[in-house]
């Protein structure tokens, strides 16, 4: 005697463009690349892909920000920083702050640091992209 094993009909969902894809963010609400404000684009790096490696790295700066906002008793406000990224022919990014809403010298550098030692992309022959974008970490997630 053989037991016949049901037909379960398999319904196949494609995949959503990987590109559309958002992991992450946390508090972060990461920069477009309408929120640019390219300076010196001299290795042609494309913008799009830079856009889609800077999204990647929200939750690296999420995290970055608990204890910031831990110490925040009351009033906790939205932190918005402004800096200028120089990404260089090898990959490495280095940044400034040019504007910070919070003054905390200690976020900021902490943030800075993070930017430094993380932060690496694909090697390019010759050039930097030199850029401004406003980061903003929400209070509430």
């Amino acid at each position: 005697m053989q037991i016949e094993k049901p037909v379960i009909p398999v319904t196949i969902i494609p995949e959503e463009n990987p590109k559309n894809r958002i992991g992450f963010t946390g508090r972060m609400v990461m920069p477009s690349l309408e929120d640019f404000y390219v300076i010196e684009n001299t290795a042609h790096r494309n913008l799009e892909d830079v856009e889609s490696f800077l999204q990647g790295r929200a939750a690296g700066l999420h995290w970055l920000s608990s204890h910031h906002f831990k110490k925040q008793k009351k009033k906790k406000k939205d932190l918005v920083m402004g800096i200028q990224l120089t990404l260089d022919s090898l990959g490495n990014f280095s940044g400034e702050i040019l504007y910070s809403s919070e003054k905390n010298e200690e976020f900021q550098q902490l943030v800075l640091d993070h930017i430094n030692t993380f932060w690496k992309y694909t090697k390019n022959k010759e050039g930097y992209l030199k850029f401004w974008v406003p980061f903003v970490w929400k209070s509430k997630i």
